[in-house]
């Protein structure tokens, strides 16, 4: 059984599928090449968000079951690392450093609503998965 991953960050979709050689033609051909990247070390496919439609039609050629794990919400994450922490783990470099940017403006503790636990929190997470790549 085929088994794919999506999930939303920024204006990102990402794709976490086993390698596929048909599957790599077709997204290939069905996305121009501004549209889509790959991430080989991370092995994670990142099409922008208004091609969700026509990723989706191809995934589900391809793969027996998609999981979508929909949008990838910074402060969630960051109350939450456990939960998130293998998934962020797998994010390709500039996405991963856009979400922590994203957590930090908005959890610490200079700006209105911040928490310096929590801000303290994600800046170990990011610690953390810096020293795992």
């Amino acid at each position: 059984m085929s088994f794919a991953t999506v999930w939303e960050v920024g204006d990102e979709i990402m794709i976490r599928t086993p390698y596929d050689p048909e599957f790599v033609s077709a997204i290939k051909s069905a996305f121009h090449y501004a549209d889509r990247r790959w991430d080989g070390d991370d092995k994670v496919w990142a099409v922008h968000r208004a091609q969700l439609p026509l990723l989706r039609k191809l995934l589900h050629r391809f793969y027996d079951q998609v999981e979508e794990l929909g949008t990838l919400d910074p402060p969630m994450m960051a109350a939450a690392p456990c939960l998130y922490g293998d998934l962020l783990r797998h994010l390709p470099n500039d996405v991963l450093h856009k979400v922590y940017k994203t957590i930090v403006m908005e959890v610490h503790p200079d700006r209105r609503g911040g928490d310096l636990e929590l801000c303290k929190q994600v800046n170990v997470a990011w610690d953390r998965l810096q020293g795992k790549r």
